[in-house]
């Protein structure tokens, strides 16, 4: 029987795939997809490299404080889906980084693994790694941290209960970096993004030739890598492969990939539910948990005048960021 998760994408798989499993399809589509992305991942993403460091520095203080708690001086950590390494460059950047005994790094993009790797040797920490998935993991861990890897995940539950599985008794779980369904469907998110949107608008229009021409070079400059450009290298590999029959634009790419991710015509979810999270963790507690991206935008994206309004919402205890940090300690 199809996963529910899978149901949206049945139109785009009975139109567009060249496997017999819609598990396959999607399987298949994400493994080429981040392989070729891998590539170009660090400039694609260089607003995460920007953001992301003040947003674990929130978290650090809990969770060094939680294994100060329990006396645990070494920590044996899991990067799960750790792409090019960000995650654990962060942890290592971090006071938390004192603790590392070792880090594993897991990703099932053989590509995406060899960044990471690469970008290990500076780290002078033993490391090990596998290109895989969770559940192909044996051993346990103090630490599994994931960023931007949720939203991928087509089976939430099962995801979760690996998690779990992989975790030592009173071990942490780490997630970084997606959109919280909550916050997207609120009246409260909409209207503040409506509100960006008018004020951009408004500023457009405001603007001298002049000024319109340079911001123009300047979105040039710092998008010299665009969308299209890896998304044409993913079709012709996956028609290469033979996944595909014809090409799929980048929304149709993108419902696959970021399945959990709105706005796209085939995703599943407007997000990860945080309601659905607790439910689906049945031996973690959350001892953590923020949210972000206020107006839709990440703050190195913002106007001036919004980046202010964004630091000030992330002092609050404000539910309705577009993005969420979360810890949870197994039970």
């Amino acid at each position: 029987m199809t996963n529910d998760v899978f149901k949206s994408l049945i139109p785009l798989f009975e139109q567009k795939s060249n496997v017999d499993s819609i598990r396959d399809f999607h399987e298949k589509v994400n493994l080429t997809f981040h392989n070729i992305e891998a590539k170009y991942y660090d400039k694609i993403h260089a607003e995460m490299w920007i953001n992301l460091p003040e947003q674990m520095e929130r978290m650090i203080d809990h969770l060094f404080d939680w294994f100060d708690k329990q006396n645990i001086q070494k920590i044996k950590v899991l990067d799960l889906g750790c792409g090019t390494g960000l995650a654990a460059q962060l942890l290592i950047n971090s006071l938390v980084g004192r603790k590392i005994a070792s880090i594993f790094l897991l990703d099932p993009s053989h590509v995406m693994l060899q960044k990471a790797k690469q970008r290990s040797l500076k780290w002078n920490i033993p490391v090990n790694s596998g290109c895989g998935y969770i559940e192909d993991v044996k051993e346990k861990f103090d630490l599994i941290i994931t960023s931007s890897v949720l939203h991928h995940i087509p089976n939430i539950p099962q995801f979760i209960s690996n998690i779990e599985n992989t975790l030592n008794a009173n071990g942490v779980f780490i997630s970084l970096h997606d959109p919280l369904a909550e916050a997207i469907n609120s009246e409260t998110y909409q209207n503040r993004t409506a509100r960006l949107n008018q004020a951009i608008r408004v500023n457009f229009q405001n603007r001298t030739l002049k000024q319109r021409i340079t911001g123009k070079i300047k979105r040039i400059l710092k998008g010299s890598i665009k969308p299209e450009t890896y998304i044409a290298e993913v079709n012709q590999e996956l028609i290469r492969l033979n996944i595909i029959k014809t090409h799929l634009t980048p929304a149709e790419m993108w419902s696959i990939t970021d399945i959990h991710v709105e706005g796209l015509p085939y995703s599943a979810n407007n997000g990860i539910s945080l309601k659905n999270l607790e439910e689906s963790a049945k031996d973690l507690s959350l001892a953590y948990f923020k949210t972000y991206c206020f107006f839709g935008k990440l703050k190195s994206d913002l106007p001036e005048e919004y980046k202010a309004e964004e630091d000030d919402l992330t002092l609050t205890d404000d539910k309705f960021g577009r993005n969420f940090n979360s810890m949870w300690i197994r039970k």
